[in-house]
Formats: C-alpha cells, sequence, structure tokens
C-alpha cells in the first residue's frame, strides 16, 4: 500500500511543471542595468562572434531567471539589440543562439514583446529562408509564438504560401509548408474563414506538384487547414475533393492524403470525428488495406488517433469501435511483417477503449493474436503478448475471461496451449504494459 501510494506520488510530481527558479538579487531596482550594458556592448560594438554569441547565451540564461516585472522594464533593451544584429552578416551559431534567446523572450514576456510584432515578424521570416536547417527550424519555433499576438495570421500564412509557390529552393519550400501546418495547428479557427477555404485548395495544388520531402509537411498543413473550416458543408465539401478523393492513381498521392487525413484527426475536435465517423472510417480502411507499405502505417495511426480520441462517454463510442474492429482484424490477417507491430497496438489500444468490442469478438481476434506470440521476430512476439494481456483482460484480474474464452474453444490445440502459456509467460508480465 506504501509502495503504490509513493509511485503515485512520484507520478504526480513527474506531471507537474518544474517551478521557475527566481534570482533575487537580478530583480532589484536598477540591478540589470551593468548586465544589459555589457550585453550592448558584447553584442552590437563588438564585431568578436564567439563573444557575440556567448553575451547572448548569458542574456538568455538571465532572462530565465528574473520575474515578470523585472523583464517587463527591460524587455525593449534585451530585443531591440538582438532583432538588430540578426540583421548583419553573422555567423550561425550567432544566429542560432539568438533565436534561442527571442525564443525565450516570447515565451516570458508574451505580450510584452507587441510593440516588435513587425521587426521580430521579419526577422523570423529571415530565419525561415536561411541555408542552415537548425536556424530554420528554429525560426518556425519562434514564428509559431509570434502567431498567437498576430492580430491577422492570414497575411504570415500567405507570405509563407508565396514561399512555396515562388521559391525554388526545396528545403525552403519544406520550412514554409512545416511553418504554414504548425502555425494553423495553434491558431485553429482563429483563421478567417475567407481564407481557409482558398488555402486548402491552393496546398492540394501543392501537393499534386511536390517533392518527396514536401510531401509530408504539405499534406499535414492541408489536413490543418481542412480542421480550421467551421462550416459543416464546407468541411464535408473539403473532406471529399482533397482527402477522400476515390483512390488517386499514384501511390505518392494516395501517401499524401493518408498523412492529411492523420493531421486531420489530429487537429479536428473531437465532435466533428464523430460526426463524420461513417465517411472518414471508410476512407482510413482504404489506406490499410493499401499494397504500400507507408500508407498502410498511416492508416493504422489514423485508426489509433480515433481510439485514443473519443471518449468512452461518448453516446457513439461502441458503434465507431465496433466499426473499426473488422479492418483491424482484416489487417492483421494480410499485413506484411513490418506492419504487424503497429497492428497489434491499434488492437491492444481498441482492446483497452472499448473492452466490450473486443469481448464479443474473441472468437475472431484471439487466434490471430496467438499466432503471433509465436512469431520469430521480437517486436511482433512481444507487441502480441500485450495485446492478448489487455484482450483477455489479464490486466484486471478477469480470470473468467479466459475461462469462457477456453470453454467455447473449438480448436483443441489453441484451447491447450494459451492457457498454458498465460500460466508461463504472461501471468510474469507487467500487467499495465
Amino acid at each position: 500500500m506504501i509502495k503504490a501510494q509513493q509511485a503515485q506520488d512520484d507520478k504526480t510530481k513527474e506531471n507537474q511543471e518544474p517551478q521557475k527558479i527566481i534570482a533575487d538579487g537580478l530583480c532589484q531596482p536598477g540591478s540589470l542595468n551593468s548586465w544589459i550594458d555589457l550585453f550592448v556592448r558584447c553584442t552590437v560594438t563588438n564585431g568578436d562572434a564567439q563573444i557575440r554569441q556567448t553575451a547572448v547565451c548569458l542574456m538568455e540564461d538571465v532572462v530565465r531567471v528574473i520575474d515578470y516585472k523585472t523583464l517587463q522594464l527591460n524587455i525593449m533593451k534585451i530585443t531591440g539589440p538582438l532583432i538588430r544584429i540578426f540583421g548583419e552578416t553573422i555567423p550561425a551559431e550567432v544566429k542560432q543562439a539568438v533565436l534561442s534567446c527571442l525564443l525565450v523572450l516570447l515565451e516570458q514576456g508574451g505580450v510584452l514583446l507587441k510593440p516588435f510584432i513587425a521587426p521580430l515578424q521579419s526577422t523570423f521570416l529571415k530565419a525561415l529562408k536561411d541555408s542552415t536547417k537548425g536556424i530554420r527550424e528554429n525560426g518556425i519555433e519562434c514564428l509559431c509564438k509570434l502567431a498567437l499576438m498576430i492580430p491577422k495570421p492570414q497575411a504570415l500564412i500567405s507570405d509563407f504560401l508565396n514561399e512555396v509557390n515562388n521559391n525554388e529552393n526545396e528545403d525552403i519550400r519544406t520550412a514554409a509548408l512545416t511553418a504554414i501546418h504548425k502555425i494553423l495547428s495553434i491558431i485553429k479557427t482563429k483563421m478567417p474563414q475567407d481564407n481557409i477555404i482558398p488555402l486548402t485548395q491552393n496546398l492540394a495544388l501543392v501537393l499534386k506538384k511536390c517533392s518527396e520531402n514536401e510531401r509530408e509537411p504539405g499534406a499535414y498543413a492541408l489536413g490543418c487547414a481542412c480542421a480550421s473550416i467551421s462550416d459543416m458543408d464546407q468541411l464535408s465539401k473539403a473532406l471529399k475533393q482533397h482527402i477522400m478523393t476515390a483512390e488517386p492513381a499514384s501511390w505518392y498521392s494516395r501517401h499524401a492524403q493518408a498523412l492529411a487525413m492523420y493531421a486531420f484527426l489530429n487537429s479536428t475536435e473531437v465532435s466533428t470525428i464523430v460526426s463524420f465517423a461513417s465517411q472518414l472510417i471508410p476512407a482510413i480502411s482504404a489506406h490499410v488495406a493499401d499494397d504500400k507499405t507507408q500508407i498502410k502505417l498511416v492508416g493504422i495511426q489514423c485508426y489509433g488517433v480515433i481510439i485514443k480520441r473519443i471518449p468512452s462517454t461518448e453516446p457513439q463510442h461502441f458503434q465507431i469501435m465496433q466499426s473499426i474492429l473488422p479492418h483491424t482484424i482484416e489487417a492483421l490477417q494480410s499485413t506484411p511483417p513490418e506492419t504487424k507491430p503497429n497492428t497489434l497496438k491499434l488492437l491492444k489500444s481498441l482492446a483497452k477503449s472499448a473492452p466490450n468490442v473486443a469481448q464479443n469478438n474473441l472468437n475472431k481476434v484471439v487466434p490471430l493474436v496467438f499466432a503471433c506470440v509465436k512469431d520469430k521476430n521480437i517486436q511482433i512476439k512481444l507487441s502480441a503478448e500485450r495485446c492478448l494481456i489487455h484482450l483477455l483482460q489479464l490486466n484486471q484480474g478477469k480470470s473468467n475471461v479466459l475461462t469462457n474464452y477456453l470453454d467455447n474453444c473449438n480448436d483443441a490445440e489453441i484451447n491447450k496451449s494459451l492457457g498454458d502459456y498465460v500460466k508461463r509467460v504472461l501471468s510474469r508480465l507487467k500487467q499495465d504494459s
């Protein structure tokens, strides 16, 4: 009992956000003046890259340990020099240090940086076009924070779309598509509906001619754009046009649709998934049944999102889970070794989320899963064992589920070997796995 309580306390501590450490000495009136003077001399006046980088990193550490009031009094003195030196010709490591410091300022200061929105936007867009991958990624992260403060995010999205359509550099186009995806996932319905429909159409056109590297961020952007449509009729039309079209000819078009579906399911409201479940599930089943492993894997992930996001309290929960199970069984029967562990994990998730659905179909599912236990592939074997634990509800100590199944099992070999395997192996595994 004591150990269980201690484990629960440890878990609670892990979930708690770490408290911010405040350096009281740096929060006294005027105590930052000498730090800022040194910072300005080392960044703006001094041209040495190593000194600039060290000064910026030091200022980032200072920002992390001062309180909000102190930051409010000094934020303009810190931000101005950072924006100024980023516009100069400086090495990549200094640029990354500047972006890292600006990100911390955005996180700690938030609305205090509103007077700097325009120059910050210009700075981060410049980072997005940089030749160094790390700088592009840092620029996107900063833009995501800034997007929450921008009154008209559609203008920012439009700038990214122009880069996608007009820039000849594939890396920059990929970064721009990634930025669209991440910003849409943050602002969601804040984007005006008059801008969303044309955006989905533009992104769909981009996906038809994009490179392999652009496909994933482009598809994710399209999925998030569809999730931002609030009108159900418009959404239904967009899904049918761009995500659920009947059997695209090329496998990369099918892959793009599967990826867009995955992003849509992660971004949209649960109520929307429930409303469109009768259309979404057949579309996903086509991905799961696809002959390309990449598409099949994404389809399995899509079902996983539905199982995870729809709560058991939802009135249609049982019906939706019941409609997913036959496709999961079919996938387990026909899936290649590369996707079997994922399919077994999907089935385990379904058994945990909807035990009644699993119990009604044990005669179909258990023989397939038990056959995977004998597989030489260790990932398949381990995934099958965990799946059986939840199918038979061994994790809940319900031995009657196994007993009832064995009593009604017509396969003498399974009847004998399964009971023995549960005693020898499954009963010794962690039941919460």
